[in-house]
């Protein structure tokens, strides 16, 4: 039978959502061998291991291999909002990696797909092949501001992170992991796959948009607008061949979306019940907080409010609270001291100090959707009681075009802000 090279990253916290994606690849791809390597720290401790080797042989296909990486080398890299420094390890895979290809997979990712026909695409002159990425290319004309730095001219080959059969032979050949490597330090926007695209530029394969699928995108692929996909591609995206997770609404944060139904479908098959019990109770405890009335609750009888981040989830949350009827004295907080000192409708953006300072009695909302746990930890830092903060989930067209009907009239009728 043939045999797949396949590379993950896992911690701790990502045990059970990897589980799902390897089972996923695995039932969807018959008569394969899968060896499976993790990549991780040294901190992925013995009962995490133990998980995935139990899989493996439930499987009996998968061999699970464990390749540690020291964190001191990516020690001066750059993170984005709650994405983990883990995701820089995948600039190494060349080094861990002795076969001439492998195929790399996020772990928030579900398959159904064969890998087998993917895993057999012509890498000749290629140093990589992944999915153009959906979510740049939606917002095309916001990239403009980032693009030239990693000294692309455009956006046709660029490509997202989550999935990419890699040519381990031409990457050393070439020596690209120095380059890699050496570009931790530079602070680019979203981070290794940045890093990534620029130093393969001019030698990336494009495949087929079925097998990166970005969940916002899963029965709406008419909303993205002009892209670089061919017709027949966003045509045949509707037989998925793997539907990523990316962003906030992550299937075990949330279970109202319906492509993150299809998570949890695959979930009840292999995860414990145990975990399942954890993830619904974690998704509970999310839906309640991003729910209107849950922040409405809180904030009634208050005069300030301070939001912090000066974003478009942010103006969304001005938007909600002028339309609430309520007189409140509303300013903006921000960490980018580029920001400081705009106005949105009179309103002025500050530091988090100065908000601090100048609006005592204020209680904060944190619109910040990936950094809101930094955030938090910033201002009880700064001397705000934790019982003054809470947090605003941004839920955009996207995700109200993505729910299914009961829930949809569910998340219709507690928008509706009452005394």
């Amino acid at each position: 039978m043939e045999k797949l090279v396949i590379v993950m990253t896992s911690d701790k916290n990502y045990v059970s959502p990897t589980k799902v994606a390897i089972y996923s690849m695995v039932k969807s791809t018959p008569d394969t061998f899968f060896d499976i390597h993790i990549l991780c720290n040294e901190r992925l401790d013995s009962d995490s291991r133990t998980e995935f080797n139990e899989l493996a042989d439930d499987l009996q296909r998968v061999k699970m291999l464990y390749d540690e990486i020291d964190d001191s080398q990516i020690a001066e890299a750059k993170t984005l909002g709650g994405i983990s420094i883990a995701s820089y390890y995948r600039l190494y895979i060349s080094r861990f990696i002795k076969e001439s290809k492998c195929l790399f997979i996020d772990g928030d990712v579900v398959i159904n797909a064969d890998l087998r026909e993917v895993y057999r695409t012509d890498l000749t002159g290629y140093y990589m092949a992944g999915v153009r990425d959906c979510g740049v290319q939606a917002r095309k004309k916001e990239g403009w501001e980032w693009m030239p730095k990693i000294d692309a001219p455009d956006y046709s080959e660029y490509i997202n992170a989550g999935f990419i059969l890699f040519n381990l032979d031409k990457i050393r050949e070439d020596n690209l992991e120095e380059k890699f490597v050496g570009a931790i330090k530079d602070g680019y926007r979203y981070m290794d796959q940045d890093i990534l695209n620029k130093f393969c530029y001019g030698k990336i394969k494009n495949l087929p948009l079925r097998y990166n699928l970005f969940s916002e995108f899963y029965g709406r692929i008419d909303k993205m607008g002009e892209t670089d996909y061919t017709k027949e591609e966003m045509i045949d995206s509707e037989n998925w061949g793997m539907i990523h997770y990316p962003g906030v609404f992550k299937p075990w944060f949330c279970r109202r979306l319906k492509a993150n139904q299809i998570w949890w479908k695959i979930a009840r098959e292999v995860l414990m019940e145990s975990e399942l019990e954890k993830y619904e109770r974690s998704a509970l405890e999310f839906e309640r907080v991003g729910d209107w009335t849950s922040i409405w609750g809180k904030i009634k009888n208050e005069k300030e409010i301070v939001i912090f981040g000066y974003s478009e989830g942010g103006r969304k949350l001005l938007d909600i609270l002028e339309r609430s009827g309520k007189n409140f004295e509303i300013v903006f907080a921000d960490n980018d001291e580029k920001k400081h000192g705009h106005a949105m409708d009179g309103r002025a953006v500050l530091s988090a100090q100065d908000a601090v300072e100048n609006h005592k009695e204020a209680y904060w909302i944190i619109s910040s959707q990936l950094a809101h746990v930094a955030i938090k930890k910033q201002l009880m830092e700064l001397g705000i009681s934790e019982d003054r903060i809470t947090r605003y989930v941004y839920k955009n067209d996207a995700y109200y075009e993505g729910l299914d009907e009961e829930n949809y009239k569910y998340e219709m009728e507690i928008l509706r802000t009452d005394e």
